[in-house]
C-alpha cells in the first residue's frame, strides 16, 4: 500500500509528528511528503493528514482539503496547545465532519504542542490589564508551561505506534 503524509504546521509541532510518521513507514511506498496536494493525494491509497488546532477544530485549509478527498483511507494526526484526551476526541469528531462518506476514516492521533511566545505574552498582557478572568488566565499560563515540552518523546513513540497500526493493520 502506498501513502502520503500531508500537513500544515505553522509552529513546527505537527511537522515533528509528520517526520516521525515518515521515518516509521517504508520510504519506498511514500508517494508524497509535504503540504496539501490534491494531485499527489489522488495517487495515494492512504493519506495521513496533519493539522494544527484552531478554536477546537482544524484550520480552514485542512477542512477544505479533507472535503475534496475521494475514495481514500484517511488517518488524522495533529497537535493542540491545550487539553487532553477528552478535548482531543472532541476535536477529531468535529474534523471528521469534513470527510466525505466515500472515504474511510481509519484513525487519529493527537498530542499537545508547544504554544508560541506571543501566546504567553498575550496572556500576561490580559492578566496585567484585567481584561479577562484572572483564574482562567493563570490556568492558561500554567498550560503554556506544561505544553513547552511537547511533542515529547512519549508523544513521538505514540505517533510511531499509531502510524504502524494505520499502515500495517487497518
Amino acid at each position: 500500500m502506498n501513502y502520503s503524509i500531508m500537513f500544515l504546521s505553522p509552529t513546527g509541532n505537527t511537522e515533528i509528528l509528520a517526520n516521525t510518521v515518515l521515518n516509521t513507514l517504508p520510504l519506498k511506498n511514500c508517494v508524497y511528503f509535504g503540504g496539501f496536494n490534491a494531485e499527489q493525494a489522488e495517487k495515494s491509497d492512504l493519506v495521513f493528514v496533519g493539522f494544527w488546532t484552531d478554536k477546537g477544530t482544524c484550520n480552514e485549509e485542512t477542512a477544505e482539503f479533507l472535503k475534496n478527498l475521494k475514495n481514500k483511507k484517511i488517518a488524522l494526526f495533529g497537535t493542540a496547545g491545550y487539553g487532553g484526551a477528552e478535548y482531543f476526541d472532541s476535536i477529531i469528531s468535529r474534523i471528521k465532519e469534513n470527510i466525505p462518506s466515500e472515504n474511510e476514516f481509519i484513525g487519529s492521533y493527537m498530542c499537545k504542542g508547544k504554544l508560541t511566545e506571543e501566546t504567553k505574552e498575550r496572556y500576561i498582557k490580559e492578566l496585567a490589564d484585567g481584561s479577562k478572568d484572572k483564574e482562567h488566565i493563570e490556568l492558561m499560563l500554567n498550560n503554556y508551561e506544561d505544553a513547552l515540552s511537547h511533542p515529547d518523546i512519549k508523544d513521538l513513540v505514540n505517533i510511531r505506534d499509531f502510524a504502524r497500526n494505520m499502515y500495517y493493520f487497518v
